[in-house]
């Protein structure tokens, strides 16, 4: 980033009115790409690679490779065009999830939120719910009995909707009132528009999030990623994350080995 950028660049506090329409367009473009991540890894997959074999096996048994070779090509880019879509379905929930997320009101009930503005436009988001631990375990719980997806990183997506769906009613806990040992803080969104990205943008935000934890008393700080969410994975840990707990995605995705994975910071 030039020295020009880096003068125009602020971080400041979430201010609804203002920021609102822009912070979820930043959040509904990052689960976008998280589909993207996803549906690339589906077809680098082995087992997609091994579904082409037979297709290509019948094509060549059946044709010609000189005589018919536009036939080949023709059959072939339709197939795969098949292939392609009946295996992009299985990112589908994702879809759904941030189809949902737009309904959400995760910023405006988030307890802290700051923004990255460069010039008068937020390029960056991060958000941060208060909730007792034994609330955010009963979360993980019903959506794992749900077969929902909890997802995080690039955008973290324990949400609003998902604190409310616990078999407890998360109580709020305001920022006054936040200064309790079993309290954890939340990071409910965390996402950097790509063209920033690999600046260190995402870990000011975090150290932004670090520094306002730390005065109101609260020790620890939890994420989840996906496993495909290599770069958000690496900024975690230089921000000194550590991962406390993985587990396969319930569903297709978690059957070809795609995980959530749960990051803890001691403050």
């Amino acid at each position: 980033m030039s020295e020009t950028e880096t003068k125009a660049l602020s971080i400041r506090e979430y201010n609804k009115p203002h920021d609102k329409p822009r912070a979820m367009e930043l959040v509904g473009e990052a689960y976008a790409q998280r589909q993207s991540l996803a549906n690339i890894y589906i077809f680098k997959h082995p087992y997609f690679i091994a579904s082409l074999i037979p297709l290509a096996a019948f094509i060549f048994y059946r044709y010609d490779l000189l005589d018919d070779f536009g036939t080949i090509i023709l059959l072939s880019a339709g197939l795969l065009m098949a292939m392609f879509s009946l295996f992009a379905r299985i990112t589908d929930s994702l879809k759904e999830i941030t189809e949902g997320l737009m309904q959400d009101p995760f910023l405006d009930d988030a307890d802290l939120a700051y923004v990255a503005v460069y010039g008068d436009k937020p390029i960056a988001v991060v958000s941060v719910k208060y909730i007792e631990l034994n609330e955010y375990e009963a979360v993980l719980k019903t959506a794992q009995k749900q077969n929902s997806d909890i997802l995080a990183g690039s955008t973290a997506t324990l949400t609003t909707s998902k604190l409310s769906a616990s078999s407890q009613t998360p109580s709020r806990v305001t920022r006054s009132s936040a200064k309790h040992p079993s309290r954890q803080a939340i990071i409910t969104s965390w996402t950097v528009l790509k063209r920033y990205r690999r600046v260190g943008l995402g870990s000011d935000l975090i150290a932004k999030v670090v520094e306002a934890v730390k005065k109101d008393s609260i020790k620890n700080i939890l994420i989840q990623c996906l496993s495909l969410e290599v770069a958000a994975i690496e900024t975690l840990k230089k921000s000194g994350f550590q991962l406390v707990s993985h587990a396969k995605l319930n569903g297709a995705l978690g059957r070809l080995g795609v995980e959530t994975m749960t990051f803890s910071l001691q403050v």
